[in-house]
């Protein structure tokens, strides 16, 4: 499985395969590790995206936006977190 570990404060947050369908996670977390939201889908990039909506709508201005890897299978991801 691979993810995505660097720490970037984002608004949202968008994780799809490029090249397959695989289930992919957008994450929203904290510095201590917890997490605030989290979305799976099994998608292809040219379909859908597991998308968080704007970090606010969870309580929070800029958090941890991460993106995993969680179908065990090598794939090309896309990663897109954005500041507003």
């Amino acid at each position: 499985m691979g993810s995505d570990l660097d720490v970037l404060y984002r608004n949202y947050n968008d994780a799809c395969h490029g090249d397959g369908y695989s289930w992919s996670q957008a994450i929203y977390g904290l510095s201590d590790g917890s997490w605030v939201a989290a979305v799976d889908v099994w998608n292809n990039c040219n379909y859908n995206k597991a998308h968080l909506g704007p970090s606010d709508n969870y309580g929070y201005t800029y958090v941890q936006a991460k993106c995993k890897n969680t179908s065990g299978a090598y794939s090309y991801m896309r990663c897109n977190t954005s500041r507003p």
